[in-house]
């Protein structure tokens, strides 16, 4: 290896404040390096780290840096105050939040478009129950699913109201347009629906279909629900579409919701809390007497081995509880019946 390396000092420092969570290690990166650059303390307190945000912004927005005097001390009006007694104007990018999402982050890292509304449940048309589907060789779990999405309210809705998009669609084995074509018949009631146009959508994207096999349903619903999901983020022809912006679809909006997971260090007691967006809730049927009981045991607090430890920077025992954030307008709940090692169901009612 050949070159010249410019000089360079090490710097020790004895006060220096530390992250108490997983999701501000960026900004205490960026804070910490533009410090240094300026050679100024590098210390301020973790509590002031929202503030802070709004400093960055301003800054990387005006491309000029703030006096240190004005330093995680002001408000975010303040901070205004500040900007246009120095005649800095600033051009945010407009974004938009739909009201019934939550974004953990704070709406500066909101989507940059809500791709669909979903209608509150009160809303809804009135499903009238239509024809049945005809079993096409054990594909009864298949018929189940779909019928179950055809009959909730805010799903159906989406299918009603997705009629203009069947007649442009370009994609030759669409999921979407197969599921709305197949509601339409059955709304139509004319005996029992042969559901042809749909197995040949699954076959598409289902490669390990086989024909008169027994499949899972919510093997086949955990399938179904994120291919919904990609061909309705695929009409808007976006290359690169935030993560938020994709939490705004249809299946999303309907059946997502956020979890809230705390974990806590049982050695340095350092907290940290994730988000995480998800489609269901999963708990085993055994010894579950009701579907609150299992709820409560979903979230229940759990004892975890060898967890990496951000404060102490060891693997420790820590204690992680989860709770609901947000609320989906639909919850799916996936009671697990199929016992570990054993061919064979829990029977038990719940």
């Amino acid at each position: 290896m050949s070159g010249t390396f410019l000089p360079y000092t090490c710097r020790k420092v004895n006060e220096c404040s530390s992250q108490n969570n997983s999701h501000d290690c960026g900004v205490f990166l960026c804070y910490f390096a533009r410090q240094i650059v300026i050679e100024s303390s590098i210390s301020h307190s973790s509590a002031a780290v929202s503030r802070l945000r709004h400093q960055m912004a301003f800054e990387l927005l005006s491309s000029q840096l703030m006096d240190d005097n004005y330093l995680l001390v002001h408000s975010f009006l303040e901070l205004l105050m500040y900007f246009f007694a120095h005649k800095t104007y600033i051009k945010f990018r407009p974004f938009h939040v739909s009201q019934d999402e939550y974004y953990p982050n704070g709406p500066l890292m909101g989507p940059t478009q809500v791709l669909y509304t979903a209608l509150p449940a009160q809303q809804c048309p009135m499903i009238v129950p239509g024809s049945g589907l005809r079993n096409l060789g054990n594909t009864c779990y298949i018929n189940s699913c779909v019928q179950m999405l055809m009959h909730i309210g805010p799903f159906a809705a989406f299918l009603e109201e997705d009629e203009d998009h069947r007649l442009t669609c370009l994609q030759e084995k669409c999921l979407t347009c197969a599921l709305g074509k197949l509601r339409s018949d059955c709304q139509k009631g004319a005996g029992v629906v042969e559901p042809v146009e749909l197995i040949m959508a699954i076959k598409d994207f289902w490669k390990d279909f086989e024909d008169g096999r027994m499949e899972d349903a919510t093997e086949f619903l955990n399938l179904m629900l994120p291919r919904l999901q990609q061909e309705y983020i695929e009409r808007f022809f976006l290359e690169d579409i935030d993560i938020h912006s994709q939490k705004t679809t249809p299946v999303c909006q309907i059946f997502g919701f956020y979890i809230r997971t705390e974990t806590k260090c049982t050695s340095c007691q350092l907290t940290s809390v994730t988000f995480d967006h998800t489609l269901q809730i999963t708990y085993p049927v055994a010894r579950i007497k009701s579907v609150k009981n299992g709820l409560d045991l979903a979230m229940a607090p759990v004892e975890v081995a060898d967890y990496n430890c951000n404060g102490c920077f060891k693997s420790v025992t820590a204690n992680t509880v989860m709770t609901m954030q947000t609320l989906p307008r639909v919850l799916i709940i996936y009671q697990q019946r199929f016992v570990v090692g054993k061919l064979s169901k829990d029977t038990d009612p719940v």
